[in-house]
């Protein structure tokens, strides 16, 4: 192969190489530079300078001639893939069944590796052509018809099928959401990242997990955070042009201890309802149930059921909010 030839090939390798590490997330300067020297002569050891100048050349490739938008995090000091203009893979519509089928099973949070697996999903209906993650998302539609009449509120089909669109393609969305901590009870215009919706088990509410962008109405705020909403709150949702890269979210969780009384567990049969619990049966024929939570507002109002047969007794904030809505019931009922 002639040498121009031999080089061109190089730097199409090299360019795939560099795009398939900002599939990971985002990505040190310097993890690049040593991406493109590997592809370097190892007899005749490139400067610095030089690898860098090649990374600065594909990068511009990569923007350039395949239209993927890549940004610069000067205060990170790495790059970003923001969007892909193009598809990587295609599935036949058997594996794309199966992409629906998985990401309906593990939508409920109890799930156990539920974020191992949507994580997963999330890059693969990314890297396909649009059409075809908009079909993941109309056959997930297919498999929630059964739960949507389980649902305690009425959903507007027409929203849920936008969202499932949404979800799918990875395509920023806006709404109008009524929540009930607004005295004026005026609709919020929000501006988010959506990643999947659910029904919850427990509540039997549909909710959307999203990363929170803006409020641009009635005064703009900027949130950057994971959030959740009740998709029988939302109006009026419109579907952006602008797709985003699915984030690696880090979820924060707290420790969270209790102890149920034997008239609960005496027949060894407790349920875990915070994921990857781990149950000790007692001498006395209780248990005490020690966890992570990663949502602490639904977890604690979950074992409220329990009444006075459960504690919590452990995990600070845990205890703390535990407390603080005990105490708030006491108040209410003049105890």
């Amino acid at each position: 192969m002639p040498r121009d030839r031999q080089s061109e090939w190089l730097v199409i390798v090299r360019c795939l190489a560099i795009l398939r590490r900002l599939m990971v997330g985002d990505t040190p300067t310097n993890d690049l530079i040593e991406i493109i020297r590997r592809y370097e002569d190892p007899s005749a050891p490139a400067p610095d300078d030089s690898l860098r100048d090649k990374l600065e050349k594909d990068i511009r490739r990569l923007r350039h001639f395949l239209q993927h938008e890549i940004s610069y995090l000067p205060a990170e000091k790495a790059y970003r893939l923001e969007n892909l203009a193009h598809p990587l893979i295609d599935l036949p519509e058997e594996a794309v069944r199966g992409l629906a089928f998985l990401e309906r099973t593990f939508s409920p949070a109890e799930i156990p590796y539920r974020d191992e697996v949507t994580r997963l999903l999330d890059i693969i209906r990314f890297i396909l052509p649009e059409e075809r993650a908009e079909q993941v998302g109309q056959m997930r539609g297919l498999l929630e018809i059964e739960l949507r009449s389980r649902d305690s509120k009425d959903l507007d089909p027409e929203l849920l099928e936008k969202l499932s669109r949404a979800c799918s393609t990875h395509h920023e969305i806006e709404f109008n959401y009524r929540s009930p901590r607004h005295l004026d009870q005026v609709p919020r215009r929000h501006r988010v990242e959506p990643y999947r919706f659910y029904l919850e088990p427990v509540r039997r509410h549909y909710i959307l997990d999203a990363y929170q962008l803006e409020i641009s109405a009635p005064y703009q705020m900027l949130l950057n955070r994971m959030g959740t909403y009740r998709i029988e709150r939302m109006t009026d949702l419109t579907i952006l042009p602008k797709r985003f890269v699915p984030r690696q979210i880090r979820k924060e969780g707290h420790e969270i201890i209790y102890r149920l009384t034997p008239e609960i567990a005496r027949l060894r049969d407790v349920t875990a309802y915070v994921p990857d619990s781990e149950i000790t049966y007692l001498p006395d024929g209780g248990a005490e149930v020690r966890a992570v939570s990663f949502n602490l507002f639904h977890d604690l109002r979950t074992l409220l059921h329990y009444g006075a047969n459960c504690e919590v007794i452990g995990g600070d904030k845990a205890l703390a909010q535990m407390k603080a809505l005990v105490q708030g019931l006491a108040r209410v009922y003049e105890v």
